[in-house]
């Protein structure tokens, strides 16, 4: 299999339907409209094993997903950036997959030697429906800015 991807996939995922759960979604969403060459965007409500298949195709997966704020009122919160390593995972399939199942998955199955990175955007309001918070929107426009410069390196600031 080549490497027909592109060099880079994100993989954005989240439920629309319940407010800040859903910028994950919407931020690869985002990028996809960027249309940059060697990206490749998916858009997932949840992480299933099929797309660990996508892993041998490129270099580096970034998988973008909320995480809950418990912070204090005022406080404000950024995203956050973490690798992601194989390890910790029983049952990689179903409601339990994660981006370490997903990447797990990857290497054992179809090996692939993407590096893989966690990018991960704040949220308070879980209720249902389709608008992201303030906090999340915040969140969100630094993270996109951080994507802009590490898919287009050479983009102005």
């Amino acid at each position: 299999m080549g490497k027909t991807l592109g060099k880079t996939l994100i993989i954005g995922y989240g439920n629309t339907l319940r407010q800040d759960d859903g910028v994950g979604y919407g931020m690869a969403e985002t990028v996809a409209e960027w249309g940059l060459p060697g990206v490749t965007c998916r858009s997932v409500h949840q992480l299933t094993p099929d797309l660990a298949l996508l892993l041998v195709e490129v270099e580096q997966v970034i998988f973008i997903d909320v995480f809950r704020w418990q912070g204090e009122p005022g406080d404000r919160p950024s995203y956050r950036v973490e690798p992601v390593a194989v390890g910790g995972t029983r049952n990689p399939v179903g409601h339990s997959c994660n981006p370490r199942s997903i990447l797990a998955l990857g290497r054992s199955l179809f090996g692939a030697t993407c590096t893989a990175t966690w990018l991960l955007i704040p949220g308070q309001d879980f209720g249902f429906g389709e608008t992201l918070s303030p906090l999340t929107i915040a969140a969100q426009a630094e993270a996109l800015a951080y994507l802009n410069a590490i898919l287009i390196p050479d983009a102005p600031s």
